[in-house]
């Protein structure tokens, strides 16, 4: 065997192909086999990443609890000069906004999830061609990096108390106030006198606790929620689903949502820009740290799924060409739910925008698990395993390019 390294002889990456700007035209019903399969490979994934999951979706009782906590603390510590909203330019130049305007911002923030969690359902009935992986491993993304963003988030507003400008929060001083001397106003907690009539902390411990009311809290201003799960729903539809028009929808979405907190005093400018960079920038870390692991030989060992051809017919094109074994339960399958290095090599020349991902997630399986993959040669994984440590940055600055990397490939 050549002892030229596998990786230099690879082909040079091609430009990945354009997004699909017509959502309507890629993507069609499945057929009842391929939902039922879809369905299992969807309801194995979570059912194996149960404790996981539910452990995620508790800790958002967590961050609630420290938001209550925050609200609690600035009633009980700050003074009335703390609780005086901090100057900033948007709102210098931003009107106020009252009434249902008021709740635009949260309207926009729901919708987007709500079409982030449609899309997610969706891939189980509708056979999209920008789809590139399960939705449940969308989902668990999504809340693994939003646990940590929220760990960081409720750091930052626990260490240094802001006063919230929302209406809820706002505080003015009143006329009779001002007729009061400095000393009085300057020392001691805030006077109520100063508080909005929206004003409403938690005040025992079962409602730091329990309490819930995203809207209305003070205090858990740095950084913006509102923006981290926008931004987080467009993430994943550019990850999980990139037609192009799902992109600008959301990208969009994200872009009229940020006046709209500003305006309605919800977070200063800072709690938004921080949003801003820091959710991408984590998000992005994760994805290239922990890529998606969507090969045959782990979703076998670890999902109990075992994706097989069709020994009853010829054909690797045709969509009853493969079935999905789940215990000694068989369904037929199209290529589009193979996993990425399976679907690779029965469909070279038809290769999937993420199939760096899928190279680089095979070689991190195979380098932690020991698995050999199925059918694999043994002296090409061994070469790979030796340069792993050297060659994974040169594998990652060919990012979102077509990398021929198959498990079975001979580089003799």
């Amino acid at each position: 065997m050549s002892s030229e390294s596998p990786i230099s002889r690879l082909p040079s990456p091609i430009p990945p192909p354009s997004l699909d700007w017509n959502i309507i035209d890629n993507g069609y019903l499945r057929q009842y086999s391929h939902v039922r399969a879809q369905f299992w490979i969807e309801l194995s994934i979570l059912k194996r990443e149960a404790v996981t999951l539910g452990f995620l979706i508790a800790l958002q009782l967590v961050h609630s609890a420290t938001t209550n906590l925050v609200y609690f603390l600035e009633d009980r510590t700050l003074s009335s000069p703390q609780r005086l909203p901090l100057f900033d330019v948007a709102f210098h130049y931003l009107p106020v906004l009252e009434g249902p305007l008021w709740m635009f911002s949260d309207f926009i923030v729901y919708s987007m999830v709500a079409i982030m969690g449609l899309m997610l359902i969706s891939n189980v009935f509708i056979k999209w061609t920008f789809a590139k992986s399960p939705s449940s491993y969308a989902l668990l993304r999504f809340f693994k990096t939003l646990v940590v963003l929220q760990f960081f988030r409720s750091v930052s507003f626990l260490v240094t108390f802001l006063p919230g400008a929302s209406e809820q929060c706002l505080y003015t001083v009143t006329d009779e106030m001002k007729t009061e001397s400095v000393g009085d106003f300057l020392e001691g907690l805030a006077d109520p006198r100063g508080n909005s009539e929206h004003w409403d902390p938690p005040t025992t411990f079962t409602s730091i606790l329990f309490r819930s009311d995203s809207s209305k809290g003070c205090g858990d201003l740095i950084f913006s929620s509102h923006i981290m799960f926008a931004l987080l729903s467009c993430i994943t539809i550019s990850k999980y689903f990139a037609s192009k028009f799902l992109v600008i929808l959301m990208s969009t979405m994200v872009a009229i949502m940020v006046p709209f907190t500003l305006a309605s005093r919800k977070h200063y400018s800072i709690d938004v820009l921080t949003s801003l960079y820091v959710v991408p920038i984590l998000y992005e870390i994760f994805w290239m740290k922990f890529p998606d692991i969507f090969t045959r030989a782990h979703m076998k060992k670890r999902y109990g799924l075992n994706f097989q051809r069709n020994v009853s017919t010829n054909s690797d094109a045709d969509d009853s060409g493969f079935i999905l074994i789940i215990r000694s339960r068989v369904y037929s399958i199209s290529i589009d739910q193979l996993p990425h290095d399976f679907r690779d090599e029965v469909n070279p020349n038809k290769k999937l925008n993420n199939s760096f991902d899928s190279d680089l997630e095979m070689c991190t399986f195979r380098k932690w698990s020991g698995d050999n993959g199925d059918n694999g040669d043994s002296e090409f994984e061994h070469s790979v395993e030796s340069q792993y440590e050297t060659e994974t940055n040169e594998l990652r600055s060919r990012n979102n390019s077509f990398l021929n990397l198959s498990p079975e490939r001979n580089f003799e």
